[in-house]
């Protein structure tokens, strides 16, 4: 699913969060089960559901073939399934995530994710991500607190492609015991609550999305687990998990903080809506000691192309 990951990557956000990223040196990963995507994390998995399904069907047919059907251990495939349905429900994972696009002027996202138009867009330089991509090498089971970067894919017929190779799937015959064939598709469910994060429905494709996300398990939180016992994050690189209110609802969030976060920032674009000044953002970086003075050109003020009022 990788491809070679841009020089830069860009957040649209708010000014409050833009005003909170600087003053702060922090960045927001939110709760995805929260965003504007109603089939965010399902969507994916519920490919991987079908993919247990037809496999075991298949399973069953082969040995069919050879009058072998008595062999198959339905009922633990049907308690494995059960455990799918869980998951598709998002009752045994919670994720969070802050989203990056490969895209730094573009009207959708300004409109979408950055007061309509009247929002900032940050560029990242992307090897600050790069350093999350492998955090946490322990093997992935139920038992998750995960995290990972990776550009977000969009076409069903990877998300097919990634799981089948991913768990080997292909290695599955009639040849294959209970055991072995039960244990690739519990690998497929497993992978299918890590690896959600990464898959979209296609409507989204245009944004050109990476992402920075964290997955931990719903039963390990409710006994006393956090998403910020990651081990092994890049040093100087601190995690702190909180809630907050939107609206009525109740929002959870993880809290990334670096205090050199400015020497991985090349760009600030403000939106085509936006009112701020390009002197009040140099201001603003010089007194939070993101830039030295008005002289310094390590980070590029840029005020949006989008013509839209």
């Amino acid at each position: 699913m990788r491809s070679d990951i841009p020089k830069d990557l860009y957040h649209y956000c708010s000014k409050d969060t833009f005003l909170k990223i600087v003053s702060n040196n922090t960045l927001r990963l939110s709760d995805i089960s929260k965003t504007n995507d109603s089939k965010e994390l399902v969507w994916f998995q519920n490919i991987c559901n079908d993919i247990i399904h037809w496999t075991w069907e298949g399973y069953l047919k082969d040995l069919a073939k050879e009058g072998r059907q008595s062999e198959a251990d339905n009922s633990a495939f049907q308690s494995l399934a059960s455990d799918s349905d869980l998951f598709r429900k998002n009752e045994l994972n919670k994720c969070w995530a802050i989203f990056l696009s490969e895209k730094a002027d573009d009207l959708g996202q300004w409109r979408g994710y950055a007061e309509d138009g009247a929002g900032i867009s940050i560029g990242f330089k992307s090897g600050f991500f790069k350093r999350f991509e492998h955090v946490d090498l322990s093997s992935i089971d139920e038992h998750l607190n995960w995290m990972l970067f990776d550009k977000v894919a969009y076409s069903m017929d990877e998300a097919h492609e990634y799981i089948i190779k991913k768990c080997r799937m292909y290695q599955i015959s009639s040849s294959s015991t209970n055991e072995e064939v039960l244990e690739k598709i519990r690998d497929v469910i497993v992978n299918s609550m890590v690896y959600a994060p990464l898959f979209k429905n296609d409507y989204f494709k245009d944004e050109k999305e990476w992402r920075l996300a964290i997955v931990q398990s719903f039963p390990d939180l409710f006994e006393g687990s956090s998403p910020c016992d990651i081990t092994n994050i890049p040093e100087g690189t601190s995690l702190k998990y909180d809630f907050m209110t939107r609206g009525d609802d109740l929002v959870s969030f993880v809290d990334l903080k670096y205090d050199r976060l400015s020497k991985y920032v090349s760009e600030i674009w403000l939106g085509p809506k936006c009112k701020w000044s390009e002197d009040d953002v140099l201001l603003l970086l010089i007194s939070k000691g993101w830039i030295k003075s008005m002289d310094d050109d390590s980070i590029h003020i840029i005020k949006s192309e989008a013509s839209y009022r």
